[in-house]
């Protein structure tokens, strides 16, 4: 399966590529934690005020990683396919479906001929279908990022506040203050509370 390892490897590359862009934009500056109104010190509450968009090729670069993730899916396929000793054929494709019909649509347009019955069932059970909140998984958000990366637009990009973590080595991001019992206190919000949010709308 040479063909799944090198996408997979590129998106890898890509992704290591992104993270050295989002420290350089990091490193400029580019806004500050805001706390908000309802923010209170037993649930404290920030937002990431942008003083500057994120720069273009941190879109277009994870635009090109989720495609290759994308296409390594659909590469899976064809080679299974050959693997199985079947001939190929260019309806062939990894579905990715949020819907029992959508997926029977899928099946019936032969995107999985010649697979094989075993790989057939594990398809079915990556299937976002299977889930309580089908949209919400992790291959209907690629396959749609994706889909509007290819077809319409470069995906929009921004960066919200969050509790999740990632790596050390994210620099910190500007000081900001509040007021605790009548006196101001500086507060420093490390990006390792920040995450990169890529939205399709």
């Amino acid at each position: 399966m040479d063909g799944v390892q090198q996408k997979l490897y590129r998106a890898r590359t890509l992704s290591k590529e992104l993270r050295k862009e989002v420290l350089v934009y990091y490193g400029t500056d580019p806004g500050e934690m805001i706390e908000l109104p309802e923010s209170d010190p037993a649930n404290p509450k920030f937002v990431f005020r942008e003083k500057e968009p994120p720069p273009p090729q941190l879109a277009l670069i994870a635009g090109d990683a989720l495609q290759c993730l994308r296409s390594s899916l659909d590469y899976l396929i064809w080679e299974l396919a050959e693997a199985h000793g079947k001939k190929p054929h260019d309806r062939l494709m990894f579905p990715i479906c949020t819907t029992p019909k959508s997926y029977k649509a899928a099946i019936d347009g032969h995107r999985l001929d010649g697979i094989g019955q075993q790989a057939i069932a594990l398809v079915d059970a990556f299937q976002p279908l299977n889930h309580a909140v089908p949209d919400g998984t992790v291959l209907a958000m690629l396959d749609s990022l994706t889909n509007v990366n290819k077809h319409r637009h470069v995906i929009l990009t921004t960066f919200t506040g969050s509790t999740s973590e990632i790596p050390d080595g994210i620099p910190k991001l500007p000081y900001t203050s509040r007021m605790v019992n009548g006196s101001e206190q500086s507060l420093s919000v490390p990006c390792s509370r920040s995450r990169r949010d890529l939205r399709n709308t």
